[in-house]
């Protein structure tokens, strides 16, 4: 189908398909592959600014966003809501495993939230005891963050605020925001001047890696979601930033969470364009566990005696939490 240069690492990237249906119809874009950094992207690029508004502004509707919403209306009403986000998606749960680290210090840590929506992870963050700011590009999620939990939020771009805030964060968090940006060397670049040193960037995003190479794209539809990137992606973007770099170990999640079956977010099935068409698959773990859980008896025997030996030793998710130290 021919090569285009890659818009991450600016390796030949081949083109694997040319007619992927986009979020908005009757959108199309290419899906390209770069071997070199493992990164599949979605081509042309086209302005989303719009988009994301009219998103925000029906999020309560929005297929995939409505849970955003629920979250929003939820986590006040809950005395520990970080834990509660935790436990509901492996995102937060990434978030949250990434700050125990620092209960002994959150006092004197400065947390930047990028990307921060409609407000409900950095309120969940700050009812923690933990100092931190939500920052968005977007005015109608900043105005519902503000309206909902308070002044701790402001809207304006990463670029004009990295300027004026160097070394000023101990800790910036990026939840599923990586996907959506154009382009991520230059974006974590200005990060990383807002960071101090030894100061983590906490990012999460849809992991390319554990997933057959033949699979085209398991993501959102382009262009709300641009990039879909691999542990590998991950270790060039630090390269290029001049970052260290480790990855968030989900062995404890996949005994306790997905052992427990209370993850409201259903992985079992997904959604794949593979043979030029939208298909959906079922891993054979998920097909037993389906399969167990309508057999009460079964299922406490899986619980407590097999499937911590079967998931114990896997320490990946189909969500990746990277990790960046300055």
């Amino acid at each position: 189908m021919g090569t285009i240069e890659c818009l991450l690492c600016g390796n030949k990237a081949q083109i694997v398909e040319q007619n992927y249906p986009g979020y908005k119809e009757p959108d199309r874009f290419s899906i390209c592959n770069c071997s070199f950094c493992n990164t599949q992207f979605s081509y042309p690029r086209v302005e989303t600014a719009q988009l994301y508004e009219f998103i925000y502004q029906h999020a309560d509707i929005v297929p995939g966003y409505d849970r955003y919403y629920k979250y929003k209306n939820v986590v006040k009403s809950i005395k520990h809501p970080l834990k509660y986000l935790s436990d509901c998606e492996e995102a937060y749960w990434a978030i949250n495993d990434a700050l125990k680290y620092d209960s002994k210090n959150k006092d004197k840590l400065k947390i930047l939230e990028v990307g921060c929506g409609m407000g409900y992870l950095t309120y969940s963050i700050h009812e923690e005891g933990f100092n931190i700011l939500g920052l968005d590009i977007s005015h109608g999620a900043i105005e519902e963050a503000i309206n909902n939990f308070g002044e701790y939020y402001i809207c304006t771009d990463v670029f004009s605020y990295s300027s004026e805030h160097k070394e000023e964060y101990d800790r910036i968090i990026l939840t599923q925001v990586i996907e959506h940006v154009e382009d991520p060397v230059k974006w974590m670049r200005a990060l990383s001047f807002m960071l101090k040193k030894g100061g983590k960037i906490i990012v999460t995003t849809e992991n390319k890696t554990i997933f057959p190479n033949d699979v085209i794209w398991q993501s959102d539809l382009p262009p709300v979601h641009l990039w879909w990137f691999s542990e590998q992606s991950m270790q060039y973007i630090a390269d290029q930033i001049g970052a260290a770099l480790y990855f968030t170990n989900f062995s404890k999640y996949n005994t306790d969470v997905m052992g427990r079956f209370i993850s409201p977010i259903d992985y079992n099935q997904h959604r794949i364009f593979k043979d030029g068409r939208i298909q959906v698959i079922e891993n054979s773990q998920s097909k037993l566990r389906n399969i167990i859980k309508s057999i009460p008896f079964a299922k406490y025997i899986y619980r407590k005696y097999i499937n911590p030996f079967d998931i114990i030793f896997d320490k990946r998710r189909f969500t990746m939490g990277a990790i960046f130290i300055k």
